[in-house]
């Protein structure tokens, strides 16, 4: 399957034993089974929404080691649309206009973003995790869940009549 941007390969959700692993190398150590089981469950075997949980739950203290292994506290609390939420709230103007360009327009060019955004709101948008290169000179969001899901979020701040703020380009 393909779609506008690259070659799509669908993937199946992680098993039990792949979401262990994964969990507990972002924990350094074991997670009690019923956290697993949880955690299976709200990020539907995903992986990018797996550590998005496990991310949000370690910036709260959520994530707590009890007993010689680690538990998960919060799973009910935030959505993943509210975590990646959260997160984008956090990034700086530039670098959310960057990340809506690339939702609107695709592959975008890296030119093309460096000189409307500038190379720091490019960057950080970047770091964040979201972004990130596809071809020589081309930027697009790391999976076609993220681009969608921030996609959306754009369509709904647009239906309300406020848009994201633009950065100024570069003074040269």
């Amino acid at each position: 399957m393909a779609d506008d941007c690259a070659e799509v390969i669908d993937l199946p959700p992680l098993t039990m034993a792949e979401l262990t692993a994964l969990a507990e190398k972002y924990a350094g150590d074991l997670i009690d089974q019923r956290s697993l089981e949880l955690l299976l469950s709200a990020s539907e075997g995903n992986p990018l929404w797996a550590t998005e949980i496990l991310a949000a739950n370690q910036r709260t203290g959520g994530l707590r080691r009890a007993g010689g292994v680690w538990t998960i506290d919060d799973f009910g609390a935030l959505s993943v649309r509210e975590l990646l939420r959260e997160r984008v709230r956090a990034w700086t103007p530039g670098a959310r206009s960057v990340a809506s360009m690339v939702a609107a327009g695709g592959l975008v060019p890296v030119d093309l973003l460096l000189s409307l955004c500038g190379r720091a709101s490019v960057h950080e948008a970047r770091l964040a995790g979201a972004l990130q290169n596809r071809d020589v000179g081309l930027i697009n969001f790391r999976t076609r869940s993220c681009r969608r899901r921030f996609s959306q979020w754009k369509n709904r701040v647009r239906e309300r009549g406020t848009f994201l703020p633009l950065s100024t380009p570069p003074k040269k």
